[in-house]
């Protein structure tokens, strides 16, 4: 064997260690080794080449995080060969024995007359030329090379600089605000970026002759190595089949931390505030070229909602500081509240949450990025309405200063970052603010209850039965006037929207307004005139569809929940359902849509014990999650089932699917064997994973429903744990009267009103049993 392939041996086994180490090993050590590594390999070929071809005009070069000395695990080894005219074939001396040992090359293969037609071609080329590093070869042709590149750079420079910025600002289009899920290559501030700082210096001094710029180089080496010891930890972590594996999100933070030997949460914290520190020096680097350039194209105006005209008084101050933070997050930057803005100084509990991660993965955000776009959703609340709500507009007209909205919405999660539970202690914290900023009590009272309760109409209406009046009854005492539920409900909102994902759905805005109606009302007559009122919006809504008695007939057979918790719509089609239904051999109808890219699954048959298991294992036995939905119960006896689901791998659902599973669906609807099968072999292929922080929670409640007892489960959402979960409630023959279904990222949050021979549980020892199944159930 060849000294070179012995060194291409040391490389690849260097690049397969994958044993923990420190984070100060992991970063430009690792890469500087690996790279160093690389080279004497490189060197070895070109060697061996020369004694046995004699004359060898060729150069070798690396570039890309090769030539810029950050070769990571498995990144490509990009190489440029420059060859004298007529000798490319020389190049495969080098190419073979890389591409025998199975190492991804990116390479060219060029002489340097080319060089500028290819340079123009694309901003690739042209920044490989800036990071092409000489290893071995002629130096002759090195030399002759850097000649080239600079008048190409001369020459042709100010546009590759045009063409970085706008790269740049197409970033900042597609990603406008910091998220959770780290692009640590090509995100903003990650190593594409702190690539783009340097080829921006060079090519200014190419142009020039000086580099003014004032760059931080401590910083940027920090950032450096921060991002590539996370990149080697991830590499390391995942394996080689993983090597375009770039992103930190919580559910893997865990393990990269251990890795690392560092805390998690401190690792992600540092690592936000590092790619926040090369995004703006990129920024400021780009607004030297051009000083007008905006960055992102939403620049929509937004309302600027102040008290007084009194500039400098205390509650002015504040909201003047919100709208700084709104603007900051409308130019897309990164920070919404930097060190150096004066508001930080009248406002120290925002520290805590500076870049730091929230535990749960369904937040698309750090927390200060998502509590200054939660302001960011409120004024355009305030402007354009919501998609999903009609109510928004009247609501905040009724409010006697909108600008309790913003307060509230800034404030709602400032309880977070400090190992306590954030509603309250926010609440603690938001009260002392009130009063530092002098606001009046009654408006104090107000945001202090928002931000306690932002969580309770969410909660609510997705995990209790809204017709419910104990439910209603319980939240109506908590709030002294409708104006403290108004602003409960806005805040609610722009908190959803703010939290991004699938948060904020259809779906969950009719469930969350018909709770805070269903409340409103309750203030003034109990409750009963939004049930009218809704009665006759449906059947308004269905008149040109289905026949007036057809729909009251509907109507009279179904509970307040339903009534409330579902669209005209869905209504009308249900009706259609149940007819096809009844005159169906099968007594069954099924039906799925599209709704806003949520595929949607609506059953309609006899309920009996054990149906929601069945249709959870047949949904599970096809590979698909069900990640909302609510099953009702007729007077009548049929069932009415809406699910929300999506393929558990996630790939589209396509007609010809849903046509497979609904074919399977009669002939094994009620065939518990086929159904256990189907979703063994789903538990066997695609084993349970663990949400980093999460612990599995069962909780009865036998207080809160005169009829039923209340079962919520909470767990790592998975395709089969619906069916894992209804399973052991149909093995204890326990009747479902309302199951609600919720998951939001990875977390899955079901509840269930259960009964038994009519009646709700009691007894210790029945209630201890049904949680030790479940748990069980879960766990599996």
């Amino acid at each position: 064997m060849s000294r070179s392939n012995d060194l291409l041996r040391t490389f690849e086994d260097l690049r397969d260690q994958t044993v923990p180490t420190s984070h100060e090993s992991a970063g430009l050590v690792l890469s500087s080794n690996l790279t160093s590594s690389l080279d004497r390999a490189l060197v070895s070929l070109v060697s061996e080449a020369e004694s046995r071809e004699g004359q060898y005009p060729l150069a070798v070069f690396t570039h890309g995080s090769t030539g810029r000395g950050e070769q990571t695990r498995f990144s490509d080894i990009d190489l440029m060969i420059i060859v004298g005219e007529g000798q490319e074939q020389l190049a495969s001396e080098i190419l073979y024995p890389l591409w025998d040992m199975n190492f991804k090359i990116g390479h060219s293969v060029r002489e340097i007359k080319d060089l500028q037609t290819e340079t123009l071609g694309s901003i690739e080329t042209a920044t490989s030329l800036i990071d092409a590093r000489f290893v071995a070869g002629s130096e002759l042709i090195w030399q002759e090379f850097q000649n080239e590149r600079q008048r190409i750079f001369e020459s042709y420079g100010g546009e590759i600089r045009a063409e970085l910025a706008r790269s740049y600002f197409r970033q900042c289009e597609k990603q406008p605000w910091q998220t959770l899920a780290i692009d640590i290559k090509s995100g903003r501030g990650g190593l594409r970026s702190l690539s783009t700082i340097r080829w921006l210096n060079y090519l200014e001094i190419s142009l020039s002759g000086v580099n003014s710029a004032s760059v931080n180089e401590e910083l940027l080496g920090d950032a450096l190595s921060r991002l590539l010891s996370t990149r080697n930890a991830l590499h390391a972590i995942h394996g080689k089949q993983s090597r375009t594996v770039n992103l930190l999100h919580p559910d893997i933070a865990q393990r990269v931390g251990d890795w690392l030997g560092v805390d998690p949460v401190r690792w992600q914290q540092s690592l936000f505030t590092a790619m926040r520190s090369v995004d703006k020096v990129l920024r400021q680097s780009i607004h030297k070229i051009d000083p007008g350039a905006s960055y992102w194209t939403s620049h929509e105006s937004l309302p600027s909602i102040g008290i007084s005209d009194d500039d400098a008084s205390r509650l002015n101050v504040f909201l003047a500081g919100i709208d700084r933070i709104t603007e900051r997050m409308q130019r897309g930057e990164l920070d919404p509240l930097p060190v150096d803005d004066s508001f930080l100084e009248e406002l120290p509990e925002w520290e805590p949450l500076r870049a730091r991660p929230h535990r749960v993965s369904f937040h698309t955000h750090p927390i200060d990025v998502h509590n200054a776009r939660a302001v960011l959703e409120a004024k355009k609340l305030i402007s354009e309405g919501d998609q999903f709500s009609e109510e928004v507009e009247k609501i905040f007209s009724e409010l006697s200063n909108g600008w309790e909205l913003l307060v509230a919405v800034f404030l709602h999660d400032i309880g977070k970052g400090r190992g306590r539970t954030h509603s309250p202690y926010g609440a603690e914290l938001a009260a002392g603010i009130c009063d530092r900023f002098g606001i009046d009590p009654s408006s104090k009272a107000r945001i202090v209850k928002a931000v306690r309760h932002h969580l309770l109409l969410p909660e609510t209406a997705t995990r209790r039965d809204i017709s419910d009046e104990n439910v209603l009854a319980d939240i109506a005492s908590l709030f002294e006037d409708v104006e403290t539920l108004n602003l409960l409900y806005l805040v609610t909102v722009a908190d959803a929207r703010a939290t991004g994902g699938t948060t904020w759905s259809r779906w969950r805005a009719q469930l969350i307004t018909a709770l805070y109606l269903r409340i409103k009302e309750f203030f003034d007559s109990g409750g009963s005139s939004i049930l009218v009122s809704k009665r006759n919006k449906v059947l308004e809504d269905l008149k040109e569809v289905h026949s007036q008695s057809d729909v009251i007939e509907h109507l009279d057979l179904v509970d307040e929940g339903y009534l409330l918790g579902t669209t005209s719509s869905l209504i009308g089609l249900h009706i259609e359902q149940c007819r096809e239904a009844m005159v169906s051999q099968s007594k069954t109808s099924l039906r799925f849509d599209s709704i806003n890219g949520i595929d949607r699954f609506s059953v309609v048959m006899p309920d009996r014990t054990g149906l929601i298991r069945d249709i959870a294992g047949s949904l599970a036995g096809a590979n698909m999650s069900v990640f909302s939905g609510v099953a009702y119960t007729r007077l009548d006896g049929l069932a009415i089932q809406v699910w929300h689901v999506a393929d558990a791998l996630g790939n589209e659902l396509e007609a010809s699917r849903w046509g497979h599973l609904f074919d399977h669906f009669i002939s094994d609807g009620a065939n518990q064997a086929i159904i256990e099968e189907r979703v063994s072999e789903i538990l066997r292929s695609y084993p349970a994973g663990t949400l980093t922080g999460t612990e599995p929670s069962v909780v009865l409640d036998n207080e809160s429903s005169d009829q039923y007892t209340i079962l919520e489960v909470s767990t790592t959402d998975r395709a089969t744990i619906l069916y894992q979960i209804t399973r052991a409630l149909s093995t204890m023959n326990l009747n479902i009267h309302l199951a609600k279904v919720d998951t939001i990222g990875n977390l899955a949050v079901d509840t269930f009103y259960l009964s038994k021979s009519g009646k709700k549980l009691s007894g210790f020892s029945e209630l201890t049993r049904l949680q030790d199944a479940v748990y069980i159930a879960i766990e599996l």
